[in-house]
């Protein structure tokens, strides 16, 4: 019988199985898949092409109304600032007028909210995203 080991491989598809050596199969899965969202510059290329190149995000991001919109996020600033003081976002105030939200923190909600059920399911202290949301008024 044959059997089936996973081995890390760097751009691997999931579910490729490899025969490795006579009788010895592996599944290739990548060990460190690439980042669901990135940030890009389009650097034109001439004749109407550009090319999209990464570029790296800093960990804290403003709450001004362009680095929202260059981010993709749609929300306002009240609504971030509630989501922060309702700790379901890292949000910081490094000087008197300027706020910043950690952009990590931003995306690892997002995942948590795309469950249906994340707005209603109580936490460790008993109260729902959706309470201590509410509560942040």
């Amino acid at each position: 019988m044959l059997t089936v080991e996973k081995i890390p491989v760097i751009g691997a598809k999931v579910g490729v199985v490899v025969e490795v050596a006579p009788g010895k199969k592996v599944q290739l899965s990548d060990p460190d898949p690439l980042p669901r969202y990135c940030i890009a510059e389009l650097v034109p290329l001439g004749g109407g092409t550009y090319r999209a190149v990464p570029r790296i995000l800093t960990e804290w991001m403003s709450f001004q109304k362009l680095s929202l919109q260059r981010l993709g996020i749609t929300c306002s600033e009240n609504t971030l600032h509630r989501l922060g003081r309702a700790s379901l976002i890292e949000v910081r105030q490094p000087s008197p007028g300027r706020y910043e939200f950690n952009y990590q923190s931003w995306l690892r909600h997002c995942a948590l909210a795309s469950d249906p059920e994340f707005w209603d399911t109580p936490g460790a202290d008993g109260k729902t995203p959706r309470q201590k949301y509410q509560e942040a008024l």
